[in-house]
């Protein structure tokens, strides 16, 4: 089960990244040579590598530290919790 991600807004929007199921590990967040989800540099409320994505026994988990938000379908997300299939995240 591959992964797809789509920006819904800003500068980025309609934007589309898949990953194969070969990746195993997705960073989100600003710093271009960390993470392979970079989000704009202006946006402070997001981390250099605010969260990632691990893909474990066919499942996605995303993580964070306690520190970093990140909402799914409007819910404010564990430090570590698996995502649901057609979920909307907002990162920051």
């Amino acid at each position: 089960m591959s992964l797809t991600i789509e920006f819904l807004d800003g500068e980025r929007s309609g934007e589309v990244l898949s990953f194969e199921d070969s990746v195993v590990t997705i960073a989100i967040g600003r710093d271009p040579e960390r993470c392979q989800v970079v989000l704009p540099p202006d946006l402070r409320m997001v981390g250099r590598e605010h969260c990632t994505i691990n893909r474990v026994r066919g499942h996605y988990y995303m993580e964070m530290g306690a520190d970093r938000r990140v909402t799914m379908n409007q819910d404010l997300m564990e430090t570590s919790q698996v995502l649901e299939s057609d979920s909307i995240l907002q990162i920051g």
